[in-house]
């Protein structure tokens, strides 16, 4: 069902004074994290947007904190996979060379890796701004957009889990099974605890950030009554013809009357009602309905997009499915495996990380009237000090990998 709601324009972002302008941390509290995960669409997206660009974000910082880069293929259980037509999936046919599987962060083979593990490796520190080279100030941070949009994620996050408390008993965040409401910070308090994290950015937009919340919540206090709780950030992983892919489901809830199962996508947008369309050809949403399928085969009735309006337009809401796509769908395996291969031919090409092709498009280079955060380093190349240090840390591992 689409759902669309208009709750009336409000003041410009600016103007929005903090509801609750600091919390203080508590010992033991859960502030829920909305991060991207290990290999998902978005590296994935970065990639086929522009190679040297997914270099600069997920190569050199590695390779800076010392973590080994290593070949793709000696991925446990790549190169059977790869062989197979058909996996056990539990489900219908239609998930052949799909399945559940507890994988590894697929940039990152520490040198100590006992062959078939399954434990995942941490995902290796990015260089914080003090210790980072001259010339990659700014390829991890944050937008205005990501920082706004993370903040709602966190507010939205943190009502859901208290609310499945309260209406339910219980919610399981992270493997864990949590029984009180104040194991969690309200969203007020979290969305404040995130913005003193984010620095000033982060406090500048705070005050637009829980006009969001408070109006969310007002919207849909009553209207989300149908539905129970199963996951709230939930990290999702698949191998997809052997190649890792891996997801965070915003919410994963099932209707009360049916049993079907959803995965809701939560999207800040300044056009709510542009976000079926902007999205139905999105390698997200057909990677979500892959995870669905195979997660919760029978029940899994689809993606749904939460899409929540800032700017001029906080207190406008659109729900509802993505434009359909079908065949984007079906073929969604085959295009993850087709860039897998890609990305792992230039890993073990022993090509130098700054040498990856670029992009050399306006749309990739500059989009939104914004140049792109390897900009400088493309016009003009590389600093020597961040060549130096690249150079030092592919020595020390004795080459590219």
């Amino acid at each position: 069902m689409i759902t669309s709601f208009h709750l009336g324009a409000t003041r410009k972002p600016s103007e929005h004074a903090p509801i609750l302008a600091e919390a203080q941390e508590r010992p033991g509290t859960v502030l829920v994290d909305s991060g991207p995960s290990i290999a998902g669409w978005h590296m994935l997206e970065t990639f086929i947007k522009c190679p040297q660009l997914f270099a600069y974000r997920y190569i050199i910082p590695r390779l800076l904190a010392r973590e080994r880069v290593g070949t793709i293929s000696a991925h446990p259980g790549i190169a059977a996979a790869e062989r197979r037509v058909e996996l056990d999936t539990g489900g219908g046919s239609n998930l052949a060379g799909v399945r559940v599987v507890a994988g590894h962060d697929p940039l990152v083979l520490p040198d100590d890796e006992e062959e078939g593990s399954t434990e995942p490796t941490p995902e290796a520190p990015v260089a914080g701004p003090e210790t980072r080279p001259r010339g990659l100030e700014g390829l991890a941070g944050e937008s205005r957009a990501l920082t706004l949009g993370t903040m709602v994620h966190i507010g939205i996050a943190h009502w859901y889990c208290r609310r499945a408390i309260a209406r339910q008993g219980h919610i399981d965040y992270m493997g864990t099974r949590y029984t009180k409401e104040s194991s969690f910070y309200t969203p007020l308090q979290a969305q404040a605890i995130y913005a003193a994290r984010a620095g000033a950015l982060g406090q500048y937009l705070l005050g637009e950030g829980q006009a969001i919340q408070q109006a969310y919540e007002k919207q849909y206090v009553n209207l989300d009554a149908a539905f129970d709780v199963v996951a709230v950030e939930h990290p999702l992983r698949l191998e997809v013809y052997g190649y890792p892919f891996t997801a965070r489901a915003d919410l994963i809830v099932r209707d009360r009357a049916s049993g079907q199962v959803f995965i809701w996508d939560h999207k800040t947008a300044g056009r709510p009602n542009r976000v079926p369309v902007d999205y139905s050809m999105s390698g997200q949403i057909h990677g979500l309905r892959w995870h669905g399928m195979t997660h919760f085969p029978g029940t899994f009735a689809g993606v749904t997009l939460n899409a929540v309006g800032t700017g001029k337009n906080i207190g406008i809401f659109w729900r509802g499915s993505p434009a359909p796509a079908p065949a984007m769908t079906d073929r969604f395996p085959e295009m993850l495996r087709d860039r897998w291969h890609q990305i792992r031919g230039l890993i073990e090409s022993g090509r130098h990380p700054l040498r990856y092709p670029q992009a050399m498009a306006q749309h990739a280079c500059r989009a939104g009237g914004r140049d792109c955060v390897g900009h400088s380093i493309c016009a003009f190349g590389a600093p020597e000090e961040l060549r130096e240090q690249i150079d030092l840390a592919l020595a020390s591992f004795g080459g590219s990998r």
